[in-house]
């Protein structure tokens, strides 16, 4: 039996990082869909429109805070039971605390190449 695929949401302002994430969930061994938010109007937005049985969203947006998007999501969203990964650039145990704290199902870290980041997002199985 074929496995239904993973409806992934990235919320992320730079498309860079945000492509090479969606590329990196294609080299998983699960199958995914992946949509785009730029900010955290979009995502809650979204979240209140699609299915969406995951959340990667970027510790640091532009004009809003990471903690404060997923925050939003837990508190003012139509799916406050959606796992969020946050993927973050800060290696700081505090941020990291933070994030859980707030109801972050995990903290992956922004790595330097696209197979670190391959092998990152490859803990995103125990979600499907």
């Amino acid at each position: 039996m074929e496995q239904a695929p993973l409806n992934v949401l990235i919320i992320e302002d730079n498309s860079g990082d945000a492509l090479l994430e969606e590329i990196a969930l294609t080299e998983q061994d699960f199958p995914s869909i992946v949509r785009r938010a730029l900010n955290g109007d979009e995502a809650i937005a979204y979240l209140g429109s699609a299915p969406v049985d995951l959340v990667l969203l970027d510790g640091i947006l532009d004009g809003e805070p990471g903690l404060e998007v997923l925050r939003r999501i837990k508190t003012d969203s139509a799916r406050p039971d959606v796992p969020v990964v946050i993927v973050t650039g800060s290696e700081r145990q505090r941020d990291r605390e933070e994030f859980l704290a707030n109801g972050a199902a995990a903290v992956l870290y922004k790595r330097a190449t696209f197979e670190e980041l391959v092998r990152e997002l490859s803990a995103l199985k125990r979600f499907t």
